[in-house]
């Protein structure tokens, strides 16, 4: 089955794209984040653990 779109339902169609892109998009940098985050803050914990033990 074949469908023809008109280039104003392509038009939507592409839009739609570009919203779902950007919902991706902010999706996975925000996961980004929190993981940049979350391996800063067990650094950061580690160190401090280390220095605190030795005292």
């Amino acid at each position: 089955m074949v469908t023809v779109l008109t280039r104003a339902a392509h038009a939507r169609t592409g839009a739609a794209q570009r919203v779902i892109l950007l919902v991706v998009e902010a999706l996975f940098t925000t996961l980004l984040i929190i993981a940049g985050v979350a391996i800063t803050w067990f650094a950061v914990y580690v160190v401090y653990r280390l220095y605190a033990d030795q005292r």
